[in-house]
């Protein structure tokens, strides 16, 4: 069965397939705080994280799509000098920089959404070994991770 990356996703909350259709990507974030608590949920109430945060931002997730899906994460991770001086008066911490390079290689790197549940199986079965984190999150080693390890399981 062929498969196309970057095409569906796995719902944070339910765990259930998640497609740009029925996809939306939340975090939580303010005036005077970066963007973080990032998640993949389909659009709907029982799958949201944060409802009754103040701080709770979302949107389609195909707005998050493609190369200006990229642009606009980007402009959430760093909005940009004149932004910074004119609209937040230094009062702006930068958002989680781990949460948000997960996101991001979760929309945009090919295969890693699907790879990435079989990390620690393949972990633990010395497929890492001499691995470093540009290995784990390229596409290459993606696409093996996910065609290994997807023939034992029905998901995505």
């Amino acid at each position: 069965m062929s498969h196309t990356p970057l095409t569906a996703w796995r719902c944070d909350k339910c765990g259930e397939a998640v497609n740009a259709e029925n996809g939306w990507l939340e975090w939580e974030s303010d005036e005077g705080n970066g963007p973080r608590n990032f998640h993949i949920v389909h659009n709907k109430n029982e799958c949201f994280f944060h409802t009754r945060s103040p701080s709770r931002r979302d949107h389609h997730l195909h707005y998050f799509l493609g190369t200006k899906g990229q642009q606009y994460l980007l402009k959430l991770l760093y909005p940009g000098t004149f932004f910074m001086s004119h609209f937040t008066r230094g009062d702006w911490d930068y958002p989680n920089i781990p949460d948000f390079a997960e996101i991001f290689r979760r929309l945009h790197v090919p295969y890693y959404e699907e790879a990435r549940i079989y990390f620690e199986t393949a972990y633990s079965e010395g497929e890492m070994d001499g691995a470093n984190e540009s290995t784990i999150t390229s596409s290459d080693f993606c696409k093996d991770i996910f065609s290994k390890y997807r023939e034992k399981s029905d998901v995505l």
